[in-house]
């Protein structure tokens, strides 16, 4: 829900939205066919995306550090999930070091007072928040870029 759109890739495939499972059977049977068809390799931009790239490709040309902070969603299919979003990452041309965890409570990991996490879930957004990092919790890309820009006199690491 930042750079590439996972939500309307799920809709298409299964007529629902990821979140509005209510059967866990159903959604572990989705999630099997999303990541043994190699979804994550041609997901769609997000909307706005490539204009937050173009702003946090100048972040790195005055010196801050930045990396891709993202989730498998689990441990079952790490390799795959992670090897399907670099595929993805590389042919779109984005050059920054990917950390892909084997799930979103692992993000927090990453949290530190010069580190900013940009995301759609606010439930990542607060446990970064907790761990001592600054969160932005991703709707719009024009909110987010406002905040990022306010933040660019800190000189703080980015990570998407």
């Amino acid at each position: 829900g930042v750079l590439c759109d996972f939500e309307s890739r799920y809709i298409e495939l299964f007529n629902e939205s990821p979140g509005s499972m209510r059967d866990r059977k159903d959604w572990s049977v989705n999630w099997t066919k999303f990541i043994e068809t190699e979804q994550f390799k041609t997901l769609d931009w997000f909307p706005g995306s490539l204009d937050l790239l173009t702003y946090i490709k100048w972040c790195q040309n005055q010196g801050i550090n930045i990396e891709m902070l993202s989730s498998s969603g689990g441990l079952k299919y790490h390799k795959e999930v992670t090897e399907h979003k670099i595929h993805w990452l590389c042919e779109k041309g984005i050059p920054y070091k990917a950390n892909i965890v084997p799930g979103k409570k692992y993000k927090a990991e990453y949290a530190n007072p010069e580190s900013v996490l940009i995301d759609d879930t606010s439930s990542i957004i607060n446990d970064f928040n907790a761990a001592g990092g600054y969160g932005i919790l991703h709707k719009e890309v024009g909110e987010t870029l406002t905040i990022l820009r306010g933040l660019l006199d800190k000189q703080l690491n980015i990570v998407i």
